[in-house]
C-alpha cells in the first residue's frame, strides 16, 4: 500500500511574469508562521484551504493582505483582507488582475495546490501513465489493473479524509485476502474509461476527475458493497455536510463547532464555551 499522500511537490501555475518578480515568492508549502510577513503587502494566490487559512493568519500582522481567486466571495475573513479576481500577470513589484486593476506586492504566496509525485514507482512498468488528472488507469481510484496487489491509498481529492482512507484500506485487505474478487485486467481498464467518459459527458473537466466532492459517499458505498464490509454510518456524511455549510457561512468560526455522535444516523451539535457543553442543535 502506497500511503505517501500528494501534498509534497508544489504546483506552480504558469503566470506570466512570475520569474521577474523581485519580492519574496514562495508556495504555501513553505509557509510556517505569520510573523516574518509583518508590515508587508502580501498577495495570496488561490482560495482553497491553504489560501483561506493564510489570509486568516496574516491579516493581523501584514500591512495588506490580498486574496486572489476565482471562487465565490469568501465569508468570514477580516474586513482588512481584500478579495480580488485571479492574477493576469506579475511585474517586478506589482501584480495585475484579470479585471485590469494593479496592486503593489512585497510577498507573493502561491496557494495553488500540489502535483502527484511517486518517484519510487516505475509507472510504465505498472501499466500507468501521466494523465490530465494525475495518472491512470486506477481501478476504483486505487489500483493499477495490471498490478492488482498494489494499492495507492488517498489519491482522491476534496473528500472527508479518514473515513475515505478507512474504506480504501478495507477494500484492499478484502482483495488481498481473497474475499473480494477483481474483474479481469481488460474489464478493470474498461471500467475506468467508462467512469471517466461518464464524468466528461456530464460536464466535468478531465483535470478534476479525482476531485470526488459529493460523489465521495457513493464511492465509499461501492467499496463497501464490493468488499462486504459495513458502509460508513450516515451520521458521518451529515456531520461533514453540516461542517461544510458552516465553513461557507464563516471561515473564521466553523472550527469551533463540536459534534456528539448519538448513533449511526443520529448526532447533535454542541458548543464548548469553557465550562459547559451547550447543545445548539437537535439530533438528525
Amino acid at each position: 500500500m502506497v500511503c505517501t499522500g500528494h501534498y509534497t511537490v508544489p504546483f506552480i501555475p504558469p503566470i506570466p511574469g512570475l520569474d521577474t518578480f523581485q519580492g519574496h515568492l514562495l508556495h504555501s508549502h513553505s509557509y510556517r508562521y505569520p510573523e516574518p510577513f509583518a508590515n508587508q503587502s502580501v498577495v495570496l494566490v488561490g482560495a482553497g484551504p491553504s489560501g483561506v487559512d493564510l489570509a486568516l493568519q496574516l491579516s493581523s500582522v501584514a500591512a495588506q493582505v490580498v486574496l486572489s481567486h476565482k471562487r465565490q466571495h469568501v465569508c468570514g475573513l477580516s474586513k482588512d483582507v481584500i478579495q480580488m479576481p485571479p492574477l493576469l500577470k506579475v511585474g517586478q513589484k506589482t501584480v495585475v488582475f484579470t479585471d485590469g486593476s494593479k496592486m503593489p506586492a512585497d510577498v507573493l504566496i502561491l496557494c495553488t495546490g500540489y502535483k502527484y509525485s511517486f518517484p519510487f514507482l516505475d509507472l510504465a512498468q505498472l501499466g500507468l501513465q501521466e494523465t490530465d488528472y494525475g495518472m491512470g488507469p486506477l481501478y476504483q481510484h486505487l489500483l493499477p489493473p495490471q498490478h492488482p496487489s498494489l494499492f495507492l491509498i488517498g489519491v482522491c481529492q476534496q473528500i472527508c479524509p479518514f473515513p475515505h482512507f478507512y474504506c480504501q484500506v478495507l477494500f484492499a485487505l478484502a482483495v488481498l485476502s481473497g474475499r473480494c474478487s477483481l474483474p479481469s485486467v481488460a474489464d478493470m481498464e474498461a471500467e475506468v474509461q467508462r467512469q471517466l467518459g461518464l464524468y466528461l459527458k456530464n460536464g466535468g473537466l478531465a483535470r478534476y476527475f479525482l476531485k470526488l466532492k459529493e460523489q465521495q459517499w457513493s464511492y465509499m458505498e461501492d467499496l463497501a458493497h464490493l468488499a462486504g464490509f459495513p458502509p460508513v454510518p450516515p451520521a458521518v456524511q451529515q456531520i461533514y455536510e453540516d461542517t461544510h455549510a458552516s465553513r461557507l457561512c464563516n471561515v473564521s468560526t466553523y472550527r469551533s463547532r463540536n459534534y456528539r455522535l448519538l448513533g449511526p444516523s443520529a448526532w447533535e451539535l454542541v458548543q464548548d464555551w469553557g465550562e459547559n457543553c451547550i447543545k445548539t442543535g437537535d439530533a438528525k
